[in-house]
C-alpha cells in the first residue's frame, strides 16, 4: 500500500498496465476559460449509464479554483459500488464513455489502497472533476494458494492504559507500540518493548521537525505521522534517510505531494496506514472498515499496516483479531517488515 489515496507517479509500478494520473499532458495556461460545467453535467449523465445511481453516493462537494483566465468549481464525488461491481471496470467504461461523447476531455485513472479507483476529468487543462469509485469488501478476501501477505499491528496510546499496554507485550505475535516523544512513559517503554522483542515507532508531534520526533523516541525504527508536518520537507527527510527510519502515513487523504517528493528523492521509505482511532466495537463501521480495507490491501500489495488506538480497551481485541487472520493464512509481521515487502514489490 502507497502512502496516499492519490499515488504518486514515482509509487506506482505495479500498476503497469494501468493509465496512472501524472496531470494534463500540456503545461501551456488556456487561452480562455473551458466549459469545466459542460464537463460536469455530462459526467453525472454517463454514470447513470453505467448503472451508478444516487443509493451509492457516498459524498458529492465542490471546491472554487481560479487562475488567470477565470474562476470555476471542481466537482468531486464518491461512489460505494454493489458487491458485484468491480471499480477498475466501472472506471474503464466510463472513461471509455466520455471519450467517445463530443465533450472535449482529458481522463485519467488512478488505482488506490484497497481496490479503490479515482477517475480525474479535465477541461481545456483544468481539472472539472474528481469521481471516486470505492469497492464493497467482503469480511475476508480469497487468498492465492501458497501466498502468505504480511498484516503488521501497530498500536498507539500507549500513555492510556499502560497495563494493558505492558500486557500486549508479553504476546507473542509481533507488534510496534508508537510512542510520543513528550511522554515521561517513554523512555520506560521504549526500554521494555526492547527487551520484548517489539518494535518501537516515534509518533510525529506537530509542533516538532520531524527528527525532533524520532530523536525523542529511544530504538525507534520508524514516524507514525497523524497530523499535517510543517517545515523544510526535504530536512525532514534526510534526517530520516540519515536514521535509516521510514514513514507510516496515517494522514487524512495523506501526505502532500511536495513532502512524498521530499521522501523519495532521499529514499525513505512511506506506506499508508490504515487507521482505527476509536475503541474496538461490533458498532464501529468506520473500524470495521479499516480493518476489511487492510485485509483486502494485504492480497493486493503484499502488505498492510493496522494502526489502532489503545484507549478505550481495543488492544486485545485487536490482537484476537490478528489472529484470526492468521489461522487464515496471513502471516502476522513487525510493521519494518511491511514496509520492506511493500519497497520490493513496488
Amino acid at each position: 500500500m502507497i502512502c496516499a489515496l492519490g499515488l504518486a507517479w514515482w509509487q506506482a509500478p505495479r500498476l503497469a498496465g494501468w493509465l496512472v494520473y501524472s496531470g494534463p499532458r500540456s503545461s501551456e495556461a488556456p487561452q480562455q476559460g473551458p466549459d469545466t460545467q459542460a464537463l460536469q453535467v455530462a459526467i453525472e449523465s454517463t454514470l447513470a449509464s453505467v448503472g451508478i445511481d444516487e443509493t451509492m453516493l457516498l459524498e458529492r462537494s465542490t471546491t472554487a479554483r481560479s487562475d488567470q483566465v477565470g474562476s470555476w468549481q471542481v466537482q468531486k464525488s464518491s461512489w460505494r459500488l454493489p458487491p458485484s461491481r468491480d471499480p477498475r471496470e466501472t472506471a474503464e467504461r466510463l472513461r471509455s464513455l466520455l471519450a467517445s461523447s463530443d465533450t472535449a476531455v482529458e481522463v485519467y485513472l488512478l488505482a488506490g489502497e484497497a481496490q479503490q479507483v479515482s477517475m480525474r476529468a479535465y477541461a481545456g487543462g483544468r481539472l472539472a472533476a474528481i469521481v471516486l469509485f470505492e469497492p464493497t469488501l467482503g469480511e475476508w478476501p480469497d487468498l492465492a494458494p501458497g501466498s502468505a501477505p504480511l498484516l503488521a499491528l501497530a498500536l498507539t496510546g500507549v500513555d492510556s492504559d499502560p497495563h494493558a499496554a505492558h500486557g500486549l507485550m508479553e504476546q507473542e505475535l509481533p507488534l510496534a507500540l508508537v510512542l510520543a516523544p513528550s511522554s515521561p512513559f517513554t523512555l520506560r517503554f521504549s526500554r521494555d518493548a526492547l527487551l520484548s522483542h517489539k518494535e518501537v515507532l516515534a509518533l510525529a508531534e506537530p509542533d516538532l521537525p520531524w527528527n525532533d520526533s524520532l530523536d525523542g523516541v529511544p530504538h525507534a525504527s520508524g514516524l507514525l505521522v497523524v497530523a499535517a508536518p510543517t517545515g523544510d520537507p526535504h530536512q525532514a527527510a534526510r534526517a530520516l534517510s540519515a536514521a535509516q527510519a521510514y514513514v507510516l502515513d496515517t494522514l487524512p487523504g495523506g501526505l502532500s505531494a511536495r513532502w512524498l517528493r521530499a521522501l523519495h528523492d532521499a529514499g525513505v521509505p512511506c506506506v499508508r496506514g490504515f487507521a482505527v482511532l476509536s475503541a474496538h466495537d461490533e458498532g464501529d463501521e468506520d473500524g470495521a472498515n479499516a480493518r476489511r480495507r487492510a485485509r483486502h490491501e494485504a492480497v493486493t500489495s503484499g502488505a498492510a499496516v493496522l494502526v489502532v488506538d489503545l484507549a478505550g480497551g481495543a488492544g486485545q481485541a485487536e490482537v484476537q483479531q490478528l489472529e484470526a487472520a492468521t489461522a487464515r493464512g496471513y502471516r502476522a509481521a513487525f510493521a519494518a517488515e511491511a514496509v520492506e515487502r511493500l519497497e520490493r514489490e513496488r
